[in-house]
């Protein structure tokens, strides 16, 4: 069983490689990617560096819309074979749950942001949500839900069903 330092020691780092990976497919330069996410100056380099070892929602989200790409797409690695918690098409299901007071908050954020908005979600999307905003939070050292992070998922999601 891993224990939540090594988790995050090995999600850093699976961070650190895909913003590697990203930012030379895009041949875009840690600078380049920190000024066009408006973040300050050293907030990617950071987080590759393992300096930062708990990005921000914020500074994911940010940094994954320069990319073009998810801030789940950042939280995964590219080796199947990677002893690690999380593989690429692993879903998170399979995952133990752990936190039963933050399963459930997931689930009431879900609630409340869908009545706010007042949208149609599908049972796959609604436990999406919940299983994205469960897992990045179990990850927070306070296991606090990130409304700003909230709300970017949501607009991924309706966004999604748009196209």
């Amino acid at each position: 069983m891993f224990s939540l330092e090594l988790w995050w020691c090995y999600m850093s780092y699976s961070i650190a490689d895909q913003l590697r990976k990203r930012l030379k497919e895009k041949n875009l330069s840690i600078r380049e990617a920190e000024r066009q996410a408006d973040l300050k100056m050293n907030a990617v380099r950071n987080i590759i560096r393992g300096v930062v070892k708990q990005p921000t929602a914020h500074t994911l989200k940010m940094v994954a819309n320069v990319l073009n790409c998810s801030v789940d797409d950042l939280l995964q690695t590219d080796d199947p074979t990677d002893f690690s918690p999380v593989h690429k098409k692993d879903t998170g299901l399979s995952l133990p749950l752990k936190d039963y007071d933050l399963l459930e908050r997931s689930v009431h954020t879900v609630i409340h942001m869908a009545k706010k908005r007042e949208c149609e979600l599908s049972i796959g999307q609604a436990l999406n949500l919940i299983r994205s905003i469960y897992s990045y939070s179990s990850k927070k050292p306070q296991k606090t839900i990130e409304m700003d992070f909230v709300e970017w998922l949501f607009e991924g999601a309706l966004n999604s069903e748009k196209d």
